[in-house]
């Protein structure tokens, strides 16, 4: 079975996610780069207890990376073909993000932008789940959020970059439904262009068949009508004398 791939699997969410798939007897492959914005030693216990699960030894790996990463990820992508995508990982905080914008542009942005091309071009991949944050509300007032409510108000580089990840999602999945539409009309193309040339051999057929049938009828009806006609012309001639004549009998 193709495995589970998630993003930020050494988070508290991430680690949820992969111990309730496991349990269930799912294969996944996770991936996070480990930074020290939370204690990298609770990322990796939870990593150690997800090593602990009864089948987690066949059924579980990890690899330290960063989303980043183009090349590796395009390689890890291409080796796992994972069926499902639960895309987790992001630079998080709202403080830190006027300290290092950089941090969350290369990872929130650069890194969003490499799991969705490569998931466009992954044709075995069946579902790509994305987690926002609530930061994206921003200036809202109105509480509890609603997923209607406007997010144009952002406070923070962090906020902003979540909601541009929310916008390319949303992005990526009417391209994809437009690349169902494109080669569902590409394949009713190509088997109506079968037909008509199925059709087309058909008539071409039925074309010599006729000509061959009217060239035998022709030669069948021209004979015995030339007999006919070349009689007629005798007797219209009386070339035997009066037409009671017994010679037009024999002839």
């Amino acid at each position: 079975m193709r495995p589970v791939l998630i993003t930020g699997v050494a988070g508290f969410i991430g680690a949820s996610v992969a111990e309730a798939l496991l349990k269930r007897g799912e294969s996944v492959f996770g991936i996070d780069n480990l930074n020290s914005y939370y204690d990298p030693a609770l990322k990796r216990a939870r990593l150690d207890r997800l090593g602990q699960i009864p089948g987690a030894a066949e059924h579980f790996a990890f690899v330290q990376l960063d989303l980043a990463d183009r090349s590796a990820l395009a390689e890890l992508f291409s080796g796992q073909r994972p069926r499902a995508v639960v895309h987790l990982a992001a630079q998080a905080g709202v403080r830190y993000s006027m300290v290092d914008p950089y941090a969350y542009v290369a990872s929130n942005l650069m890194g969003h932008v490499v799991m969705l091309e490569l998931a466009r071009h992954l044709r075995s991949l069946r579902h790509f789940v994305y987690a926002s944050s609530s930061s994206v509300y921003g200036a809202n007032r109105e509480l509890p959020f609603r997923e209607t409510d406007r997010v144009e108000t952002p406070l923070s580089l962090y906020a902003a970059t979540k909601r541009a990840d929310e916008l390319m999602a949303e992005l990526a999945e009417r391209n994809q439904q437009l690349d169902h539409i494109r080669a569902g009309l590409e394949q009713t193309v190509v088997e109506r262009t079968a037909e008509l040339r199925e059709a087309s051999v058909q008539a071409q057929a039925a074309t010599e068949a006729k000509s061959m049938f009217l060239a035998n009828m022709s030669h069948e009806i021209r004979t015995p009508l030339n007999a006919i006609i070349g009689f007629a012309e005798v007797m219209i001639s009386e070339r035997f004398g009066a037409l009671g004549n017994e010679r037009y009998g024999e002839y």
